[in-house]
């Protein structure tokens, strides 16, 4: 990969096999994004064929190939190291956009002085999803195993709201924070890797925020209700980000 000037906002999708996702998110940014501030950098966890040229978008796409795998952290880390921009922006290949949700966003990232904003996620129906949580303590854990806990922790109106943490399937970092705390914990393979940034970020005094005046979907993959590997892989960060975190009483992120 060649070398590419620095943009204003960077963009990490990673593909754990979801490829033929990402032409279709890759194309709503083409449409819809101001593509002269916006560099990608789309990173194949695992080998499988990507039905798309990098050449064949406005911006400047770079593709990474891993030879092994990685986890969630560890590959946008490696992503942030590609290109280099003022804001650092994670979208998983399930996110779909209707408008550019980015001048909005790095508005505010720079209004609020934040370390991390994140739009409102709504599913394909229009329906908001729970993206952003008040802390998790022990009894609202089994509160949502077992179901008695439903419903949004926020009241969504228009105003941005600062929740304790925010869901990881699309992020927009201040670059200077995220490089601050040294990115995400590559400890956690995937999983819990939102929640650990966000209390991190917190401990810097970096504000996270939610911008519920712009919206994106997300056609969530629930893999850890039907997948054994997914289900162990949040179980064993649950633990660690319980262990590293257990005397601030921080947050994790719960998808059970």
């Amino acid at each position: 990969m060649g070398a590419v000037r620095q943009r204003q906002i960077i963009v990490s999708v990673v593909s754990h096999g979801h490829g033929q996702l990402v032409p279709d998110l890759l194309q709503d940014i083409g449409c819809l994004c101001d593509h002269s501030r916006l560099g990608v950098v789309v990173t194949l966890n695992i080998p499988e064929r990507l039905p798309i040229a990098p050449d064949r978008f406005p911006f400047p796409l770079a593709i990474v190939r891993n030879a092994t795998p990685k986890g969630y952290g560890a590959n946008h880390n490696m992503a942030f190291e590609v290109m280099q921009g003022d804001a650092f922006c994670v979208l998983n290949p399930d996110i779909r956009l209707t408008v550019d949700p980015f001048p909005v966003l790095l508005d505010h990232l720079k209004a609020l002085k934040a370390g991390l904003v994140a739009p409102l996620i709504v599913n394909s129906k229009g329906r908001i999803a729970d993206s952003s949580r008040r802390t998790i303590t022990p009894f609202r854990i089994v509160n949502r195993v077992l179901r008695l806990e439903k419903g949004l922790d926020y009241e969504i109106g228009a105003a941005p709201i600062a929740p304790d943490w925010v869901a990881g399937m699309f992020l927009m970092f201040s670059s200077r924070a995220f490089a601050e705390i040294d990115g995400f914990d590559e400890r956690y393979y995937m999983y819990c890797e939102d929640a650990d940034i966000c209390s991190r970020l917190g401990e810097i005094g970096q504000g996270i925020w939610l911008i519920p005046s712009m919206k994106v979907i997300h056609d969530a993959r629930r893999q850890s209700h039907r997948d054994l590997r997914h289900f162990w892989w949040h179980i064993n960060s649950l633990a660690r980000f319980c262990t590293k975190h257990r005397s601030s009483h921080q947050v994790y992120r719960h998808e059970f």
